[in-house]
């Protein structure tokens, strides 16, 4: 369960690092609908944290 401080969205870079996997595989991984960003602010990709954490709960990785 998240932490009220924690924020909803995140940014490329720091989904990336939660992986462990550079910002260009999270690329990859949009492009085969494994992880999609939740929206898109000035050209900017923002990732919902429930999305990532649902994907690290699934034991996909």
């Amino acid at each position: 369960m998240t932490d009220d401080k924690e924020p909803l969205l995140l940014t490329a870079p720091e989904v990336a690092q939660i992986f462990g996997i550079g910002v260009r595989t999270l690329w990859n991984w949009e492009r085969d609908g494994i992880l999609r960003p939740a929206t898109r602010i000035c050209g900017r990709r923002y990732y919902a944290r429930a999305d990532v954490e649902r994907l690290i709960r699934s034991g996909w990785l």
